[in-house]
Order: structure tokens, then C-alpha cells, then sequence
């Protein structure tokens, strides 16, 4: 099967999990007692793995922090600040 180059890395790297040493791809099924239907099982699934691994992943799209995030981490810097600051020697500090 002749897969496109730029797919090769992600070919690569889903298959290196199921490669044996001499760079076989073994891929096991006993759900039956029927060795034909184990093998058509097994051709399903290692052509859903690679129909799989072929979709490009979508890149993230960044989005910024909501107003709410950004004052829930401001008060919560706030008050671990304040924790932190009582930690120290009381004879120096203001209350």
C-alpha cells in the first residue's frame, strides 16, 4: 500500500506500537472460534487504525481568558498573597 510522504510520520508513529522486532505489524483477535472471521475482524481494524491515524489533527485555536477568569485568578493571587505575607515575623509587619 503506497501511503502519501506526508502521512509518514504519523504512520510511524502509531505503528511503532504494534511493530514486532523485524518490523512486522501484529494485531491479535480471539473474539471467535472462526479463524476467518478473526481475520476479517483483524483487516477491519487495522484499516480503521490507519484511516484513523491519517485525519490531520486540528490545530487549537487560542482563545483569551474571559473577563470573569481573569478577576477569579486576580482575587485568588490576592488572597494567597496575603496568606503568605502573615507568615513571617509579626514584630516587623503592620496589621
Amino acid at each position: 500500500m503506497n501511503l502519501h510522504q506526508s502521512h509518514a510520520a504519523q504512520r510511524n508513529f502509531f505503528l511503532s506500537k504494534k511493530l514486532a522486532d523485524d518490523q512486522i505489524i501484529i494485531i491479535t483477535c480471539q473474539e471467535t472460534r472462526s479463524q476467518l472471521k478473526n481475520k476479517t475482524i483483524v483487516v477491519n481494524k487495522l484499516n480503521e487504525l490507519i484511516e484513523k491515524h491519517l485525519i490531520p489533527d486540528i490545530p487549537r485555536v487560542a482563545t483569551r481568558p474571559t473577563k470573569e477568569s481573569k478577576e477569579k485568578r486576580l482575587l485568588e493571587k490576592k488572597q494567597s498573597g496575603s496568606i503568605k505575607s502573615m507568615r513571617g515575623n509579626l514584630k516587623n509587619k503592620e496589621l
